[in-house]
């Protein structure tokens, strides 16, 4: 079975990828993880928000699937061409993220279920 650092860990190689693939690579990264959550917030400086922005955050928003959570770890990462996060969104319980002032940022939080 994936330990929640695992998960943690696949969760943030997928976020970063995400930014690495607009370009936007001055990043900010506050990674944390205890026996009750895991919290990932990452920003860059950006001269625009990037396109499907918006839509990812949607698919991030979808509801976490917990019963499913082992198969979800196993999908993560590997959408085809184009960008699809409703796996990463089965994975996570809360997604938060915006463009203000040339700054896009993420933030994404996952409860422990076991805890």
């Amino acid at each position: 079975m994936t330990s929640e650092k695992d998960k943690a860990n696949r969760i943030l190689k997928e976020v970063v990828g995400y930014f690495i693939h607009h370009h936007l690579c001055d990043l900010d990264i506050h990674f944390h993880i205890d026996a009750y959550q895991f919290r990932l917030t990452v920003s860059a400086p950006a001269a625009k928000e990037p396109a499907g922005f918006q839509e990812m955050l949607r698919q991030l928003s979808t509801p976490r699937e917990p019963e499913l959570d082992e198969y979800f770890n196993s999908l993560l990462g590997s959408h085809g061409h184009k960008e699809d996060y409703r796996f990463l969104g089965k994975a996570i319980d809360e997604a938060v993220g915006g463009f203000n002032n040339g700054l896009l940022f993420l933030t994404l939080t996952r409860h422990n279920v076991d805890a």
